[in-house]
């Protein structure tokens, strides 16, 4: 999670965007400044090094490279002289360099290794019919640890009692009292979204006595897992290494598969931890209880021909299913947001590599229309129709400005965020003229992520400003570029 602090536009300084001429080009290109060169080892670089050669000019005009002169050493009296350092301490300090040496060298080594063992699929053919591997075998996930119940010495309160509570009661609570510091458990919605839940984990017998979450006082729980982080912030280095060192036996044995009998390496190979929905921005589930992940959730994808991964003692899989036609390993439903999660390769391999090289092709060919689509909805500013002029300055919009182009979203479900079409009246505002700029328009919406667009934008083009208004507002006053775009840039009209 990531808070961002959002700038006042009264306050904050904004650069007002000047669209370029019409018969210019359209995202004129940085004027290319020559940089420093780099120094080059073995040239410039020596100069880096800690006795200067100065430059100097002879009578001739012609430079001449003359050392500083060294200052003469003054011997100090026999009284006056520092003890020398321990040749022992001198070892110690070369044999660390040694090894810092020694590990930098082992390190290209291991870099080089692995260039040469990665798979070069992009020289080989593309599969057809939507095919994406023909062999597929895997471990599976890694389950969540299971929850470590509080020492009998840490109490929760309810109304200034000490009242133990249930194992998934407890759990649900620790949760709670781990983000007591945390400005979410501040907000109403996600107090009550949190209370709501957590009652749903409570016995019988504790839904009948906690009835408020304001009487629940978490204090010792949040000393004591505050004091554990303390604790692991803290650990010797032998035992952050013998963590570093399972982790990565752990990572070896689940952190790979076995795709077309290449060894690739696996993004997520963990599920996550039961824990509080948090969202981005102020997302109307924040606080419900985002459930432990059981193997019997999971439906796990590999080939007929594999060895299907043991789930774990006393548990089954949801479903195995054996499915070339998509990426994922393994998939499951969250209960928050009802969405599906998947474990996916990582962004190295093979399947990743062809979505981003996909991509890259569809700009390349962008690129052979991009001045046909620029002149089309230009022209299509002046057209009677107007859907067709809601298109245009839509297009206008995301090529201009690069805003994303925004989808409708069920209301209550998700942030409240938007996209270039599903702007709303209170996102724009229009000014016949401003400081001095005639024809400004204000953009001011949480984008993708809950970020902040804020821009102030000039519009220098003719045709838009004597083409009728483009007015349409819907019974909530919520106005969308694709439907019903709410824009006024002439003199007569204002918002």
């Amino acid at each position: 999670h990531c808070e961002i602090q959002q700038q006042d536009p009264q306050t904050s300084s904004v650069i007002v965007k000047l669209e370029p001429d019409e018969d210019g080009d359209f995202a004129p290109a940085k004027k290319q400044s020559k940089g420093k060169k780099r120094a080059r080892q073995g040239e410039a670089g020596e100069l880096s090094k800690s006795k200067k050669v100065k430059l100097e000019e002879d009578a001739d005009g012609v430079e001449t490279e003359t050392k500083p002169q060294k200052k003469k050493k003054i011997k100090k009296e026999e009284g006056n002289k520092k003890p020398k350092k321990e040749e022992g301490a001198i070892k110690a300090k070369k044999k660390t360099q040694e090894e810092k040496e020694a590990a930098a060298a082992l390190k290209l080594k291991k870099k080089e290794e692995e260039e040469q063992m990665r798979w070069r699929w992009w020289e080989e053919e593309k599969y057809e019919d939507g095919i994406k591997w023909k062999f597929l075998e895997h471990e599976g996930p890694v389950f969540a640890p299971p929850y470590e119940p509080l020492p009998d010495s840490v109490k929760f309160y309810y109304d200034g009692k000490p009242l133990p509570l249930s194992l998934q009661a407890e759990e649900v609570a620790s949760f709670f009292a781990k983000m007591l510091d945390h400005e979410y458990t501040t907000k109403e919605i996600f107090r009550n979204n949190y209370f709501m839940d957590w009652r749903k984990e409570m016995t019988l017998e504790e839904r009948m006595v906690i009835t408020d979450l304001a009487k629940c006082d978490f204090t010792e729980m949040f000393t004591y897992y505050k004091g554990k982080m303390e604790e692991k912030k803290n650990k010797s280095k032998e035992d952050k290494l013998k963590i570093k060192e399972e982790n990565e036996k752990l990572l070896q044995e689940y952190g790979y598969c076995s795709m077309d009998h290449h060894r690739e390496r696996i993004g997520n190979f963990k599920i996550e931890p039961p824990a509080l929905f948090r969202g981005r921005g102020d997302h109307p589930k924040q606080g419900m209880l985002k459930k432990r992940i059981l193997p019997e959730d999971i439906i796990i994808n590999c080939s007929k021909d594999s060895k299907i991964p043991e789930p774990p003692p006393g548990h089954k899989w949801k479903e195995v299913r054996h499915d070339n036609t998509v990426t994922w390993l393994a998939s499951w439903t969250e209960n928050v947001q009802g969405s599906v999660k998947y474990i996916m390769l990582n962004a190295n391999s093979k399947l990743k590599g062809e979505k981003d090289w996909e991509k890259y092709e569809v700009a390349r060919k962008l690129k052979h229309h991009v001045v046909t689509i620029r002149k089309t909805y230009r022209e299509n500013f002046k057209s009677k129709e107007m859907k067709v002029r809601q298109r245009a300055v839509a297009l206008y919009f995301i090529d201009k400005l690069a805003l994303r182009a925004g989808n409708e979203k069920e209301e209550g479900e998700t942030a409240d965020t938007v996209g270039c079409c599903s702007l709303r009246v209170e996102h724009i505002k229009l000014y016949p003229e401003l400081d001095g700029d005639k024809y400004v328009v204000e953009f001011d919406f949480l984008g993708k992520d809950s970020i902040r667009y804020y821009n102030k934008f000039l519009w220098k083009s003719r045709s838009l400003k004597t083409s009728s208004c483009l007015w349409r507002t819907s019974r909530k006053e919520m106005i969308y570029l694709t439907g019903c775009l709410h824009l006024c840039l002439t003199s007569t009209c204002s918002h």
